[in-house]
């Protein structure tokens, strides 16, 4: 078993490019909705520490396959930047042949194009590596708060139901029972 594999709970082995490229599915579908990475690198996240083997940390496994997730997910708007970028230059070397765009621009703006490409490539790898990092780290957090709440562990969260107040004598009204909501009131 190599550092990306891991045992589910029913012993089928899945490595964690199969957790990370399920991530990435998931962030290039709803690559609509901001923030999409943090959903598909929580999914991968979440999923590689369902099946932990011990060796290493769980959140430092979460990260890693969030982020590799994030990486396969950046791809396709990789091919689709590099496909609208090898149109503009193969029209502008033909405006350029054709004697339409003079030879001071012959050269300039293709490379200026090229160089915003490169730019909007390396921020687009950026977002989507670090926000599906983030994701992985939150889903293997989520998965492991829900292994210690299924196992009986004190989670740190207190159970929504009030407690319920002892009774005292200082409840009963004159004549031994239960005092009534209007009774406190007049009181006061």
């Amino acid at each position: 078993m190599n550092e990306y594999s891991t045992t589910s709970g029913a012993g089928r082995s899945r490595s964690g490019f199969v957790n990370a490229l399920l991530g990435a599915v998931v962030m290039v579908v709803f690559s609509w909705i901001p923030f999409a990475p943090v959903v598909g690198g929580a999914l991968s996240g979440y999923l590689e520490a369902e099946a932990r083997d011990g060796t290493r940390s769980v959140s430092r496994r979460g990260v890693r396959v969030g982020a590799l997730a994030g990486l396969l997910a950046a791809i396709p708007a990789l091919l689709v930047i590099a496909l609208v970028g090898s149109v503009f230059t193969v029209g502008w070397v033909g405006l350029v042949a054709s004697g339409g765009g003079g030879p001071r621009v012959a050269l300039g703006l293709p490379v200026l194009a090229w160089v915003l490409v490169a730019v909007v490539v390396a921020v687009a790898v950026l977002y989507h590596v670090a926000f599906s990092a983030l994701g992985g780290w939150l889903g293997a957090e989520l998965a492991t708060r829900d292994d210690h709440a299924s196992a009986g562990h004190d989670t740190g969260y207190r159970d929504s139901a009030p407690a319920e107040r002892p009774l005292d004598e200082a409840d009963d009204d004159a004549d031994g029972g239960p005092r009534s909501r209007d009774a406190d009131l007049e009181d006061r």
